[in-house]
């Protein structure tokens, strides 16, 4: 019983502000089992895995508590506060992603920005839900082909970009049943950030 009384808490603390269902898309299980799995119940294995990889945590210190506790300061290979912001770009608070990813996908892992995904538009590359790391998009423009974030409005929309020979942007949704109805110039100034890492995908 002190057993999961002290996993359940080793879970919480790496959860941080993390609601559950955060928790039960990035792991890809029923929310009654991330419920679970908070009150200290053992994932199997290859879930445990997941729950150790998604929060930075070392795997025999989640299961037993026999690793030193990982440090959630921006220091070293700790944990690192992400900014997280809403559809609207406004800032909503922040999840903590290890040192180690982040410096593998930026530069400066201090530019990288988390919102999550909201609708079909972007099946199956970015699914309903989906946790989205991105970077600002460079002077230079976005990669041709790359999954961006776009101000539309003022508002989020994640959108596969390519570029014609006429040097101008387009827009498209990868969803097979939205593709070929869905091209779109990308207006001046829309360009947010790249999308350089999308969550477990359901």
């Amino acid at each position: 019983m002190q057993e999961t009384v002290e996993r359940a808490a080793r879970i919480q603390q790496a959860m941080g502000d993390r609601p559950v269902a955060w928790l039960h898309r990035a792991v890809g299980v029923a929310l009654s089992t991330a419920h679970g799995y908070l009150q200290g119940k053992v994932p199997a294995a290859d879930k445990a895995c997941r729950v150790a990889d998604v929060l930075g945590m070392d795997l025999r210190w989640y299961i037993e508590g026999r690793e030193p506790e990982p440090s959630v300061s921006a220091g070293g290979n700790g944990l690192v506060e992400v900014p997280l912001v809403d559809h609207a770009f406004a800032s909503v608070g922040s999840v903590q992603y290890p040192r180690s990813l982040l410096t593998a996908l930026a530069p400066d892992p201090s530019s990288v920005r988390c919102l999550f995904q909201s609708g079909v538009a972007m099946r199956p590359s970015v699914p309903d839900g989906a946790e989205v790391l991105y970077v600002p998009t460079p002077p230079s423009g976005p990669s041709d082909g790359a999954v961006c974030v776009l101000n539309v409005g003022g508002k989020v929309a994640l959108r596969r970009v390519s570029r014609g020979m006429d040097g101008v942007w387009m827009a498209h949704c990868d969803n097979p049943s939205m593709r070929s109805a869905s091209a779109e110039k990308v207006p001046d100034g829309s360009f947010v950030g790249e999308v350089v890492w999308v969550s477990h995908r359901p």
